[in-house]
């Protein structure tokens, strides 16, 4: 299948999710006799619109996880849209209980509430859409890159640090050659390196992806502080072997 496709057929699942969130809120009103639909989170979002919004996006995670699709800025849209062709559906369920439980009459539209449904479901969908976009990605292929191993090295001072963080990448990756870590014990330490190792599934490039602490003494409290502007990701070609460094098997593309 086309990747388009692929990405048009993701967002067609989402829409079914947001679909069966609608309907199990139509069932619990007819089995309990409340409205859900009626309710509101913060006394602001109606509460179906919520629920179906954040349903669409939960559905068209996990399916664009489970099938390597990196979204694109179509594909959100796509799910915007996905989102609110569902207001449809509640609306139907909504009225369409009360009309089994009371008049026989639909109530009048009100559009003020419609626009404020239709915002509450592509807002919702699209807040879970920027959470997969933030997940790394492969700059080759654009499928995701998956967690392979992961290891944290401790260091008594800046100094023994430098060392380490300069001369890790000092040699080119296909040497195949990494320093290694130190495993000293945290509350004695001055520097925390965590380092993660990812593979793309797709063509075999492997990032490691590191992120640095600082350990900082202070009179309220004392406490590791991230080091923003050390954190660093490199790319590994594919091909090369640096699983050994991390404790995990020389094959990675075959985890």
């Amino acid at each position: 299948m086309p990747p388009s496709q692929e990405r048009f057929a993701v967002v067609l699942v989402a829409f079914a999710g947001g679909v069966v969130a609608a309907v199990l809120l139509a069932l619990i009103n007819l089995a309990s006799g409340e409205d859900p639909f009626a309710f509101r989170v913060f006394g602001l979002l109606p509460f179906g619109a919520t629920f179906c919004g954040l349903a669409v996006g939960i559905v068209w995670f996990q399916r664009a996880r489970r099938l390597d699709i990196y979204p694109t800025k179509s594909m959100l849209v796509q799910l915007m849209i996905a989102a609110m062709l569902c207001e449809p559906v509640i609306w139907v369920l909504a009225y369409g209980t009360r009309l089994l439980s009371k008049s026989g009459i639909l109530p009048p539209l009100d559009f003020s509430q419609v626009a404020v449904r239709l915002a509450t479901l592509a807002v919702c969908a699209v807040i879970v859409g920027f959470r997969l976009m933030s997940h790394p990605a492969c700059g080759n292929c654009g499928r995701y890159l998956h967690d392979v191993a992961s290891k944290t090295d401790c260091f008594p001072d800046r100094e023994s640090f430098d060392d380490h963080y300069e001369g890790a990448f000092g040699l080119a990756p296909s040497a195949t050659v990494f320093v290694p870590g130190h495993s000293g014990r945290r509350r004695a330490s001055a520097m925390k390196l965590e380092t993660r190792l990812l593979r793309c599934r797709g063509c075999g490039v492997h990032r490691v992806s590191q992120e640095v602490w600082r350990w900082e003494e202070g009179e309220d409290s004392s406490g590791w502080r991230r080091a923003a502007a050390l954190a660093r990701d490199v790319e590994i070609l594919a091909g090369d072997d640096v699983g050994w460094a991390y404790g995990h098997s020389a094959d990675l593309r075959s985890a």
